[in-house]
């Protein structure tokens, strides 16, 4: 009798499955960007899905999302040093830093263990190694495009059929800001060019540099598949925005996923001691300052350090510096660093008077969620 009881429970409790297994493909980003991933990755697996994310570093993965970590070299460390060269050298290193950097994810033992196993959809992120279609073209299972930002680059649109339209939507490189009164004659005329430009280099690059550089590599014979062909059939593309926070209204195509936002998790109450430090502030609040995570603000210059030190200190506000050196020195009695603060729970928290940011796309949304006031200074 228990038996036929159990019996009657897993029938009953029995659930149809439609995960799916999905790979991850991350191999060449910005560390910045995985929150973005990391969140779409922590929703598929919410929602039944089993996700494997390859990426070049170690990323404190979603829970029930495993990691495969590629021996890549850090981006922002490599780019670095190219800067170090001037303009110039920099956008020579430029087209040799992206087949290099994806040449060795791609001939990297844990890659290649990754190319033995069966997935069902790959979720792919193209920024500095279009090699990886070459791999996708041999899976035969739907692909989707995964980007850390919006629709700032015209070839992105076109690779899911998406017009870009030069006439009234700056490019991403040109100081020009969209007004209701539409472009100038003259923007119009420096932005097509400009997008004709970026289209083509795109192209030369899909189907001439990146194949030759992938059979000189033994990567791929001779018969190398269409890489552009490959990308045209992109099934969606996720991007990292949401319309209320996108700079000029344009037409999307269904086929596009706004997905902006989903890193933004439900607010949990601060440490002990940075709560009491931060309930000391009184009525007068406290603000949050932080140029994000690429950025070491330890490197600006002094005279800047100083000139933010003396104002800072001269405020009634507490003031929470995100700042990546352990001291500094004649730090104010009201300002309280730290190499890390929870900056979610910061933005949430009800004592909050002012958020001073460069104006990182994640730091922008976060505050738009939490409704701060934001005080900002781009770097570039």
């Amino acid at each position: 009798m228990r038996v036929w009881w159990l019996v009657m429970v897993v029938v009953l409790g029995a659930q149809e499955s439609l995960g799916s297994r999905i790979l991850m493909l991350t191999p060449i980003v910005f560390k910045s960007h995985t929150i973005f991933y990391r969140g779409v990755a922590k929703a598929l697996v919410e929602h039944g899905h089993e996700v494997t994310q390859v990426l070049p570093f170690n990323n404190s993965a979603a829970r029930g999302v495993r990691e495969v970590v590629l021996p890549v070299p850090n981006i922002i460390d490599v780019m670095n040093s190219a800067f170090n060269d001037g303009t110039l050298g920099f956008m020579k290193f430029s087209s040799k830093l992206q087949s290099e950097l994806c040449i060795q994810a791609l001939t990297s033992e844990e890659f290649l263990e990754i190319r033995k196993q069966h997935f069902d959809v790959v979720i792919f992120s193209e920024w500095m190694c279009y090699g990886v279609y070459e791999y996708i073209s041999t899976l035969k299972v739907p692909f989707i495009l995964i980007q850390g930002m919006g629709m700032e680059f015209s070839f992105n649109a076109l690779n899911i059929g998406n017009p870009f339209f030069t006439s009234f939507v700056p490019n991403v490189f040109l100081d020009y800001s969209p007004r209701p009164d539409g472009l100038t004659y003259w923007e119009r005329m420096v932005m097509t060019p400009l997008d004709m430009l970026m289209f083509l280099g795109d192209y030369a690059n899909m189907n001439f540099v990146t194949p030759k550089y992938l059979k000189y590599k033994g990567i791929c014979s001779d018969d190398c598949p269409d890489l552009y062909t490959t990308r045209t059939n992109t099934s969606l593309l996720i991007i990292n925005s949401f319309k209320t926070m996108e700079r000029v209204v344009q037409p999307h195509v269904p086929a596009i996923i706004r997905a902006g936002g989903i890193h933004i998790n439900h607010p949990k109450p601060l440490s002990p001691v940075l709560e009491e430090w931060v309930a000391g502030a009184g009525q007068e609040g406290f603000i949050f300052f932080s140029l994000g995570s690429v950025v070491k603000p330890s490197d600006m210059p002094e005279n800047t350090r100083l000139i933010l030190v003396k104002v800072l200190g001269s405020l009634k506000q507490r003031v929470l510096w995100k700042w990546d050196k352990d001291n500094m020195e004649d730090l104010p009695s009201n300002v309280k660093i730290s190499k890390w603060l929870p900056q979610q729970d910061i933005l949430s928290h009800p004592k909050l008077e002012l958020f001073m940011t460069h104006g990182g796309l994640h730091s922008s949304q976060e505050a738009f969620y939490n409704g701060v006031p934001v005080l900002g200074k781009g770097l570039l």
